[in-house]
């Protein structure tokens, strides 16, 4: 059995038109004006058929594109930027708190050293030498420390204990440290900076949040 292969209308009309340039005088006009008419009509078919493939393929992105803005919405709902200088407000609120009682310690013992200085306390370096007649009270020579009986209370570095809460703050995702970067002084109050994010833009442009 002889190998048959198929072909395609516009092969088919090339072959043809080669034929007649060839000299082929079996072709006639309406064997012609068919293979035309087939090529004409494959090629309409195949861009038919790609122009509904496109259709269907931006009509399947519209859809996806409102379900992602529905996302966003939704999550912006939820997660807004009011919500987020409320944190912000908390967190500033929350250090402050954390400073000033720091700051209240450290005022403090450096009260009590001098008044233990006043009262003719011996000014020590070190816990374990105090003066029976002191009641067991002593201070720091430089006022940063003091001692009463068992008890010791040294200065806190409010700076290096901010640094220490800053450093505990960990990368929700990975676990790590998150990094701090030195930041200017912003220009507008940071928590009314983030309750603009989710102001609509208005012919303006899009506004930058960064």
């Amino acid at each position: 059995m002889a190998k048959t292969t198929s072909t395609t209308p516009a092969e088919d009309l090339a072959a043809l038109q080669q034929r007649i340039l060839a000299g082929d005088t079996k072709v006639t006009p309406t064997q012609l004006a068919a293979a035309e008419a087939a090529a004409t009509h494959e090629k309409l078919w195949e861009e038919g058929e790609r122009a509904r493939a496109e259709q269907e393929a931006e009509a399947e992105r519209q859809v996806q594109l409102k379900q992602l803005h529905n996302e966003i919405d939704e999550y912006a709902a939820a997660h807004s930027g009011e919500q987020l200088a409320k944190l912000y407000s908390a967190a500033v609120d929350s250090l402050t708190t954390f400073v000033a009682e720091l700051y209240g310690r450290n005022r403090h013992i450096s009260m009590w050293a001098s008044r233990m200085r006043d009262l003719g306390v011996t000014a020590l370096d070190r816990p374990g030498t105090e003066e029976q007649d002191d009641a067991g009270l002593a201070y720091h020579s430089q006022g940063v420390r003091i001692y009463a009986g068992d008890r010791r209370m040294s200065h806190l570095s409010e700076s290096s204990w901010v640094g220490y809460v800053l450093a505990a703050v960990r990368n929700p995702r990975t676990g790590a440290p998150v990094k701090f970067e030195k930041q200017s002084i912003m220009g507008k109050d940071p928590a009314e900076r983030l309750r603009r994010l989710d102001r609509g833009v208005q012919g303006k442009g899009r506004e930058r949040t960064a």
